[in-house]
């Protein structure tokens, strides 16, 4: 499997994702908020620790750029969110990638 080394995201989560929709319904809130995770992995670095966690073989894991893979949509290098408002509506803290 390839995955990107040069592009970087926010892993979220689950738990996390529906403890915010939760407090989202619970308040009745209205606008937007962002939710994500804390940690800015690449996606061969979320491979890679997947594999190690759930004890498979990483080697079948290729690092590749977004350059050496074309895909039918770019996509930018790096997609995070800005958790201020999550952060002092909710007191969302993320739970970390590697808990």
């Amino acid at each position: 499997m390839q995955l990107f080394t040069d592009q970087r995201r926010l892993p979220t989560y689950v738990e996390d994702f529906v403890w915010a929709l939760f407090q989202i319904m619970q308040r009745r809130s209205r606008g937007i908020f962002h939710f994500c995770g804390k940690d800015a992995l690449s996606p061969y670095e979320i491979g890679l620790a997947v594999a190690q966690h759930l004890s498979l073989n990483a080697s079948l894991l290729a690092p590749v750029t977004a350059a050496q893979l074309p895909q039918p949509a770019r996509r930018p290098p790096q997609t995070f969110f800005d958790l201020t408002k999550a952060q002092q509506t909710f007191g969302y803290n993320p739970t970390s990638f590697a808990e």
